[in-house]
């Protein structure tokens, strides 16, 4: 068993979007499993992924030194993180008819899409208001016989509720093993018998083209990715694409229209963005 670092960060506001984009920005740097105390973020990484020069300097890159009012890090044996999870871990309900929840919470009458999802170290459970936004875009939309790519799934819960609500075939790709690990189990779980788990990169399937792209991200790999994403889909296909702030949007779109991806809609929440591409000419 490998040690594990935590990190004890107690910020200025105690607001809860302003702690969302913390973890965000947290899970973005490598920390891999997370909990909410009293106020208080806890975040754990590897000890040997872990740099002090390299945090620093993210840190100062995305400005939360001004956000953080004490940070405290510690080694620790590697953690029992189903336990972590089970203590911290609430249900998220979507738009009235869809539920997120972990194999230990009861499902709730009424509810069309029921998602398990255990998270474990993968970023997806719909806590946070990009995840929430992905889901309520697929949610007013009909995906019956679609091919549909996850791009960087994580839990997988957006490959999920795609073959739950009928989707054709549904591949879920992240580069990370343990993402794809997680995403596997949580299919399982859930019982999806259209989804294929896929380790590598955007430009290394051997599927050429998807009736819709789906992408939680950040902007750095969205905009990177943005002519693969352009090549994998159909004419007139959709790119859903979160992951970035409403800030970002313009220079999204510049690079999107680059590689015939013209915006057709946009959500908005506490400053995070959903913004739904159609290929085209």
């Amino acid at each position: 068993m490998s040690d594990y670092l935590e990190i004890d960060i107690r910020l200025h506001s105690r607001q809860e979007s302003g702690q969302e984009l913390v973890l965000a920005l947290l899970a973005a740097f490598g920390f891999e499993g997370f909990k909410e105390e009293g106020g208080r973020i806890y975040a754990y990484i590897p000890a040997e992924k872990y740099s002090s020069e390299a945090f620093e300097a993210f840190l100062t890159g995305h400005k939360l030194k001004d956000e953080i009012r004490a940070m405290k890090m510690t080694s620790i044996p590697e953690c029992n993180w189903n336990a972590v999870w089970e203590k911290t871990y609430s249900p998220v309900q979507i738009s009235g008819n869809c539920m997120v929840r972990a194999p230990f919470h009861l499902p709730l009458k009424g509810i069309e899409y029921d998602l398990i999802i255990s998270p474990k170290m993968s970023f997806g459970t719909a806590h946070h208001q990009t995840t929430r936004l992905m889901l309520e875009s697929m949610l007013v939309r009909i995906w019956s016989g679609l091919k549909i790519l996850d791009f960087g799934c994580g839990t997988g819960v957006l490959a999920i509720l795609a073959d739950k609500m009928g989707a054709g075939s549904v591949t879920a790709l992240d580069n990370d093993p343990l993402a794809c690990s997680n995403a596997s189990e949580n299919i399982a779980l859930n019982n999806c018998g259209n989804i294929k788990v896929v380790q590598g990169e955007l430009g290394s399937l051997d599927e050429y083209t998807f009736d819709a792209v789906l992408g939680n991200i950040n902007r750095n790999i969205l905009q990177r990715e943005m002519k693969n994403l352009g090549v994998r889909l159909k004419n007139t296909g959709l790119a859903i694409l979160s992951g970035f702030y409403e800030s970002d949007l313009e220079k999204l779109s510049i690079s999107a229209s680059d590689y015939g991806l013209f915006l057709e809609s946009k959500l908005s929440l506490d400053d995070w963005m959903v913004a739904v591409y159609r290929k085209g000419d």
